[in-house]
């Protein structure tokens, strides 16, 4: 799993939310980086079918 590295910004910034916000905001992310393997590699295969001229809609 991938971790986040969190700025002294984005701490304060976080922190300055109501707290049911920044509780979605941190699911939000603790989601993404569970996913990240398999969401990058469904753009890696959209970026090289767009490289290669094709659609990615079938018709």
């Amino acid at each position: 799993m991938y971790n986040a590295l969190w700025t002294e910004n984005a701490l304060e910034d976080i922190g300055g939310l109501d707290k049911s916000v920044a509780r979605r905001i941190m699911s939000k992310i603790e989601w993404f980086l569970e996913h990240f393997e398999n969401i990058i590699s469904h753009f890696s295969v959209a970026f090289k079918i767009l490289c290669q001229g094709e659609s990615l809609i079938k018709s």
